[in-house]
């Protein structure tokens, strides 16, 4: 009796295959989201003088962003062109490579720096 292999499913597409046709492939997937929110309790305690409220109303006002929560998953994917482009772009929109290098920040605060300086130069004029 010849062995037979699991069948798996292309994540992408949806056609089954034996285990040896396939990749298994690691993916971000979206979970969650969070945000700070306000109650009816932290405002009137922001307004009797809780610093605690305060600060959380304060934290809720001007701190518009969010977390987004990921986690890897597991997926099988087949060797059609198109499943193999799906599952390269979903790595690619994985947090680990999102984001800004680190360099980009480190110019942007030169840059600021600089005209700052520049500013400060321009509005004391050398004697």
């Amino acid at each position: 009796m010849a062995r037979q292999h699991a069948r798996r499913t292309c994540h992408f597409c949806g056609v089954q295959a034996p285990q040896p046709e396939m990749t298994r492939q690691i993916i971000f997937v979206e979970t969650g989201q969070s945000k700070a929110s306000l109650s009816g309790a932290t405002i009137i305690g922001a307004a009797a003088g809780s610093r605690s409220a305060r600060s959380s109303v304060i934290r809720t006002v001007f701190n518009t962003g969010g977390r987004t929560y990921y986690r890897q998953r597991e997926v099988w994917c087949c060797d059609e062109p198109a499943c193999v482009a799906a599952a390269s772009e979903a790595s690619l929109r994985s947090r680990k490579t999102r984001g800004v290098p680190i360099w980009v920040g480190v110019v942007v605060v030169a840059v600021i720096g600089l005209l700052i300086l520049l500013m400060i130069a321009a509005a004391h004029p050398a004697p």
